[in-house]
């Protein structure tokens, strides 16, 4: 190198190069082909590097090169195993974060503690790996390593007993090889685990045990079971904070669960309000009431949006004050609630701070329809549902008001519908009903001012405040009563409307309801008894409307059948009495027709056998309304039974011969003449020849043969 030209010594790298050195020695250190360095001598001096220190330089090169191989070979595993050591530390350490994390995002738990163990088994080389949690510490998860059949929890229940102290204080038990006992793990530090053993950690959190992790074969990988134990005691830590953060978590979701369903599925629409009445959650309840959907109303609406005017200043104030937590403010109250659709609610408003925020939840109940049925019933308490005037309790309650104010001088006027009794028996209820309806509009509107009450069946009364015309007064308002339901009965063609009307006077000073009733209802009897024709007649009035509604035969029957009847009768020789009833059945034997349905009365062609059953009922229900009408009561009997037959064939009582009155005996054959020769729904009429001869034939079996004979002179004596 001595003799290196200038220009190629400055090429050369380092300190040596860059000076101008005589002399300069430079040896390569070559170990297994690879040049592990270079040895570098130089002085400015020439002739100073003898031969010898060359032969000593070369002769130490192998053990220079050596040694460089070795320094930089022991860097190099060092510098691997540091990195390995930070892998599996990484490794470790993502382990044990997943197992944290887990309890906290798998919503089952028992998922999470089975990920757990297997994430352990690969920290650690066991067989098998156990959890056991709880009261009781029952094998909870379990785990099995690559290829290891199933097997049932190395740790008994006898073992649970014994150890559980131990674990209680936070001891490590262990058991290995040929020892049937467990001892702590310090008697095994030294040792090398590999199979034959059984090891038990205890969970703990703040003293608290928790559970078991019970390990298997736990391999210590060659080493002493101490270098391991740090590692474990770690994962047992991580896995103890993790059960516990999974039992709050699991807590949590049960109890936000819970509430969440109640929030939801209770029967109260409930609302999370700020403090500004923004919406920031409501339940399905909520949104009924609201008439809007979750996605329109959460963080979307403010509840005073659905408040009247004239109530929102009131649910502001109230609100401000609850959160300045003035308890003056009542904790409950009503509020009016408009939908989204315009429709007013009546809600009972609950509202309460939830603590430590400025948020508030509000229950509310709708109760829209509880004030319309109190409301209802309010009413019904003191109005007759049927004709909407006041009832009896409210009309004595009043009374009782008049009274306690004796210089006050009332009139009190009762008025009675006669003849509801029939008009319901032979209509039904409905028709009676609706004749109530009509008297009592027909009172109401004579007397606006006063208190008008129904305060019986057929009864109404009305009470006035007797001015300065006093009699007078009150004559004048019944007159125009009367006059009023003649009126009603001229200009509708409906059931006649029959009143007695009868009042009495207070007078001045003490009275009693009582006695001020009696004292009307005798004046109104009285009436009744002086209008006792009228009375009558409108009760016939009622029955010939029920035939006339009821025109289930050709008209002109009851008058054909009258004159038929009453000729036959004079032959019979008949008193003039017995021929004006006779006159009556004649008109109305056949009024019970009016409770058959329509379908069998009118129906075209022969009826069944069942229709024929209800068809014969008329005799009975005829019987039954001429019991009430007590100016038919004479011929109630008769109607009862006109279909009965001479041979004992008929119906309803089967009566035969004599035993059917003479009344009804001649009216059956006037009936059946007059039936044959006039069209009916389901036939034609027949000549009159005919009929007489079908009559002729009959008799003996359904007709009386000596009223036969006495009616066969009776056509012949009509003329043609």
């Amino acid at each position: 190198m001595a003799n290196l030209s200038l220009e190629k010594r400055k090429i050369f790298r380092g300190v040596c190069a860059i000076r101008e050195y005589r002399s300069l020695v430079v040896m390569p250190l070559p170990y297994q082909g690879k040049v592990m360095g270079i040895i570098h001598m130089a002085d400015y001096r020439e002739g100073v590097f003898t031969a010898e220190d060359l032969l000593f330089l070369e002769s130490i090169r192998p053990l220079v090169a050596e040694a460089i191989y070795r320094h930089n070979l022991e860097k190099t595993v060092r510098r691997y195993e540091a990195e390995e050591m930070l892998i599996r530390k990484l490794k470790f350490e993502e382990r044990l974060a997943s197992i944290s994390a887990r309890f906290n995002q798998q919503e089952d738990f028992r998922v999470a503690a089975q990920e757990s163990l297997e994430d352990i088994l690969r920290l650690f080389k066991a067989d098998y790996v156990c959890l056991h949690l709880g009261k009781h510490l029952k094998g909870y998860v379990k785990a099995y390593r690559d290829g290891v059949e199933e097997q049932d929890c190395p740790l008994k229940d006898t073992h649970i007993e014994q150890l559980r102290e131990h674990w209680e204080n936070g001891e490590i038990m262990c058991r290995k090889g040929q020892i049937s006992v467990f001892l702590p793990i310090e008697h095994f530090a030294q040792e090398v685990f590999d199979q034959d053993s059984i090891l038990t950690l205890p969970l703990s959190f703040k003293g608290n045990l928790l559970g078991v992790l019970a390990f298997k074969n736990i391999s210590s990988g060659g080493l002493p079971f101490k270098e391991i134990l740090n590692p474990l005691k770690l994962v047992t830590e991580t896995l103890a904070n993790a059960v516990e953060q999974g039992r709050i978590h699991r807590k949590l979701i049960w109890s936000e669960n819970r509430y969440r369903t109640i929030f939801d599925q209770t029967g109260c629409a409930f609302l999370i309000i700020d403090e500004t009445f923004k919406i920031l959650l409501s339940n399905q309840k909520a949104q009924e009431l609201l008439g809007l959907p979750k996605k329109k109303l959460d963080h979307v609406r403010n509840l005073l949006d659905f408040v009247p005017k004239e109530e929102s200043d009131r649910l502001w104030e109230y609100g401000q004050r609850r959160l300045r937590k003035d308890e003056e403010i009542p904790n409950q109250y009503e509020l009016t609630i408009v939908d989204s659709k315009g429709n007013r609610k009546t809600v009972i408003n609950t509202p309460v701070v939830i603590p430590q925020t400025t948020q508030i939840v509000l229950s509310l109940i709708d109760v829209t329809e509880w004030k319309e049925t109190e409301a209802e019933l309010y009413y019904l308490s003191y109005h007759d549902k049927l004709t909407g005037l006041y009832n009896r309790v409210y009309f004595e309650q009043e009374m009782r008001k008049y009274e306690e104010k004796a210089d006050k001088e009332i009139a009190l006027i009762m008025c009675d519908v006669n003849g509801l009794k029939l008009i319901n028996t032979t209509f039904g209820s409905e028709a009676g009903d609706r004749v109530l309806v009509s008297a009592a509009k027909l009172i109401r509107n004579c007397f606006e001012e006063n208190l008008v009450a129904r305060i019986g069946g057929d009864e109404f009364a009305v009470v006035l405040a007797v001015g300065e015309g006093g009699y007078h007064q009150v004559e004048h308002a019944c007159r125009q009563l009367r006059t009023n339901v003649r009126k009603f009965n001229r200009d509708q063609d409906k059931l006649p409307l029959d009143i007695s009307i009868g009042y009495a006077i207070s007078g001045k000073g003490n009275f009693t309801t009582r006695e001020l009733l009696k004292k009307a209802d005798d004046a109104m009897n009285r009436e009744k008894l002086h209008s006792s024709n009228s009375t009558r007649n409108s009760q016939v009035q009622i029955l010939t409307k029920a035939l006339e509604f009821r025109d289930f035969i050709t008209e002109g029957h009851a008058e054909r059948v009258q004159e038929l009847i009453l000729a036959t009768g004079k032959l019979a020789g008949l008193s003039e009495q017995r021929l004006s009833d006779l006159k009556l059945f004649a008109q109305f034997h056949d009024i019970g027709k009016v409770g058959i349905p329509d379908h069998i009365l009118f129906k075209k062609g022969r009826l069944t056998e069942e229709e024929w059953k209800i068809m014969r009922a008329h005799s009975e229900i005829g019987y039954r309304i001429a019991q009430a009408a007590p100016d038919i009561f004479p011929i109630a009997d008769w109607i009862l039974k006109h279909h009965e037959n001479w041979d004992g064939t008929g119906y309803p009582l089967g009566l035969k011969g004599e035993e059917i009155p003479l009344e009804c005996r001649l009216l059956a054959v006037a009936d059946t003449f007059d039936a044959m020769t006039n069209d009916r729904p389901y036939r034609k009429a027949r000549p009159a020849e005919e009929a007489i001869q079908e009559i002729i034939r009959c008799s003996g079996t359904q007709f009386d043969p000596e009223v036969v004979e006495l009616f066969l002179k009776t056509i012949q004596s009509l003329p043609a």
